[in-house]
Parts: C-alpha cells; structure tokens; sequence
C-alpha cells in the first residue's frame, strides 16, 4: 500500500498515526498529475478521496489520465460537484460579499473557481478548483476505458437533518444502520447526485477496467 499526499505536513501525520500499527504501507509526497515514479498499472486499486482531482485546476484533465494509467483494475474517486458547491455555501458567499450571483455563476456554467487576490481577501479560501458535473465526471472516466459501475452523491439527505437528530440517530444502533440502508439508496438516486455536498466528499465514483470485468 502506498499512501501519496502533496502536502508534506499530512505525511508526517499519516506516519503518525500509522505508527505501531503494523500496517505496511509506503509514504511519499507528491501530485497527482505527475505519477511517473509509478509504472503502469501499478496498483490493483487507487483511492483518491477528499476531491484532489478538483484542486489540480486547470490540469484535472492530466490528473485523471495519471490515476488511471497507475489503475490495474479498480478507481475510487471524489470530486466536487457542481451544483453541490453552489449550494453548500457558493450562492450565500456571492450575496454576502457582492449583494448578487457572482462567482456562483461562473461555478455553474464552466465547474471553474479562479481564487483572485480579491477573493482571498473577503474569506479563506482553497485553492482555484473545478467542479465537475455528474455527466462529465462519467464521461472523463469512460473516455479513459474504464466502465462506472457506482457513482453516489454522499451528503444530500445527511445535510438537510439537523446536527441534533443525527446524534441522536448514531446513539441507537438499530436506528442508525435503517437511517445508513436509506441514507445509501437516496444518495444514489439520479435526481439528488448534482446536489453533493463538497464538504461530505461531493461525487463518489467507483470504475474499473473493462478488461477487468465491467459487466
């Protein structure tokens, strides 16, 4: 198992918390959208979770192409969404700082958030970063051969309980693995996926190979 990260701080926290384990795992630092130390099909499974294919803007294009040359067989991915970031906090943002659509109008028609000096002065931001659409993220996956066999949405039901009744919910076992059985199938539902939240890990994907059984 090797465990990659661009920041060189989370390395030494990852080691960390990895320490006496016992787990075998190799850690180094790096970006996604060069993978060259790694040969192809290297791995029988990649994760790349918490949206770093987003924060490669402008080069998300090159990025995926490296995880799925390194990809032997199975590619779990996160992006953000679109409509998800707008919603989670991209229309309030616009309306606090300029009284009108701004920046949310320009996530919605090209996914792109260009973080101007500007913009880092009203509010603490990331990084410039591209949100993906449900139809874009399945059609870069498919153009790269691989088949998506899930794609969810985690975070939609989840945001609209308050915090409250969710601890309530987690302290009743039964409760919480029907609320989890339900929480599962409506976030896989067609209609809510555009509206991930970014904060829950926005767009889940899982694909594999064709060669690798996609049927």
């Amino acid at each position: 198992m090797t465990h990659l990260d661009i920041s060189a701080r989370m390395i030494e926290e990852a080691v960390a918390a990895n320490a006496g384990a016992g787990s075998d795992i190799s850690f180094c630092q790096g970006d996604v959208t060069d993978l060259s130390r790694f040969e192809d099909g290297a791995f029988d499974t990649v994760l790349c979770l918490d949206s770093p294919l987003s924060f490669c803007y402008p080069q998300q294009d090159v990025a995926l192409s490296e995880l799925v040359r390194v990809c032997r067989r199975c590619l779990v991915l996160c992006v953000i969404s679109r409509l998800g970031a707008i919603l989670e906090g991209g229309m309030a943002f616009d309306l606090r700082h300029f009284e009108k659509p701004r920046t949310a109008v320009g996530v919605f028609e090209t996914g792109d958030l260009e973080v101007t000096e500007e913009l880092k002065r009203l509010r603490r931001l990331m990084p410039s970063w591209h949100a993906f659409t449900v139809e874009e993220i399945e059609r870069m996956v498919a153009e790269r051969g691989l088949v998506v066999q899930e794609i969810r949405a985690p975070g939609p039901l989840a945001s609209s309980v308050p915090p409250d009744l969710l601890a309530d919910v987690l302290g009743r076992a039964d409760a919480y693995r029907e609320y989890l059985d339900f929480e599962e199938r409506f976030d896989a539902e067609r209609t809510v996926l555009g509206a991930a939240a970014a904060g829950a890990g926005g767009i889940a994907l899982l694909a594999v190979k064709e060669c690798q059984g996609g049927s």
